[in-house]
C-alpha cells in the first residue's frame, strides 16, 4: 500500500531531480493547475505515487516518443512539427506504448509536459551539478537524452525548442483546453443531475396520483364488475 505521505505531495516532489532541473522542487509545469491535472491522471490510472513509479511513467512517455520518431527517421525525414508529432503519439498510444493516462491528457497539457521534461534536462546540462554519474541520476535523464540524441546531426534540442517557441507564439501553451473540458464535464454532470431530479419529481407525482386513486376507491368502495356507478348528483 502506498505511503500516506506521498498522497500529500505535489507532482514535482514525486519525480527524481538528480541530473535534471525542473521549474521548482514542487512543480514541473508553470501553472499549478496543470501539475494537479497530471497528478490526478496518474492517480486515476492507478500509478503508485512515489518517485520510482512516477519516474517510470515519464520514462515510458519518452520511450514511446523515440519509437515513434524512429518511423520518421527510417524514411530519412523528420516530423512536420512537434505538435503534430505529439498528437499522433497520443492517438497511436496502443501501438507505441505511450501510457494511457498520457494519451488522455489534453493536447496542450501533454505538449507542455513533454517540453518541461526536455527543458529540465537541458537546464542541468547547461549548468551541471552533482551527481554526475549516470547511474546516480534520474532514470528520466536517460530517456530524455535517448529521444533528443536520436535526432540526426545533434539537432534534437534545437528542433524541439524551435517548435515550442512557435507553439507558444500561437497560444498553444496557454490553451484553455483543460478548463473547457472541465467546464463541459461539469455541465454534463449538472444536466444529468437535473434529469435525475426531473425523473424523481415525475415519480413523486405519479405516486401521489396513485395514492389519491387508492383513497378514492377506499372511500367509495369497490364497484362490482358490470355495475355502473350511479350518479347521485
Amino acid at each position: 500500500m502506498p505511503s500516506y505521505k506521498y498522497h500529500q505531495k505535489k507532482l514535482g516532489e514525486l519525480v527524481s531531480h538528480a541530473g535534471i532541473r525542473y521549474l521548482t522542487k514542487q512543480d514541473i509545469f508553470a501553472r499549478a493547475r496543470r501539475n494537479e491535472i497530471v497528478l490526478q491522471a496518474l492517480k486515476k490510472a492507478g500509478v503508485v505515487l512515489n518517485k520510482q513509479s512516477v519516474d517510470a511513467e515519464m520514462v515510458a512517455v519518452f520511450r514511446a516518443a523515440q519509437e515513434e520518431l524512429s518511423v520518421f527517421l527510417s524514411f530519412d525525414t523528420l516530423p512536420k512539427d512537434l505538435n503534430d508529432f505529439l498528437e499522433n503519439l497520443q492517438r497511436k498510444h496502443a501501438m507505441n506504448g505511450l501510457p494511457r493516462w498520457a494519451a488522455e491528457l489534453s493536447t496542450s497539457t501533454f505538449f507542455e509536459l513533454f517540453w518541461r521534461l526536455v527543458e529540465a534536462r537541458h537546464k542541468w546540462v547547461e549548468d551541471p551539478a552533482p551527481p554526475f554519474d549516470e547511474w546516480a541520476q534520474s532514470p528520466v535523464v536517460a530517456a530524455v537524452d535517448g529521444f533528443v540524441d536520436y535526432f540526426p546531426l545533434g539537432c534534437g534540442y534545437e528542433w524541439i525548442e524551435m517548435h515550442v517557441e512557435f507553439f507558444d507564439l500561437v497560444g498553444g501553451l496557454d490553451s484553455d483546453e483543460d478548463e473547457n473540458e472541465e467546464k463541459k464535464k461539469e455541465e454534463e454532470e449538472k444536466k444529468a443531475a437535473g434529469e435525475d431530479m426531473e425523473m424523481s419529481g415525475l415519480g413523486e407525482v405519479v405516486g401521489e396520483m396513485e395514492r389519491e386513486e387508492e383513497d378514492r376507491v377506499a372511500m367509495e368502495g369497490e364497484i362490482p364488475e358490470g355495475v355502473e356507478k350511479m350518479d347521485l348528483s
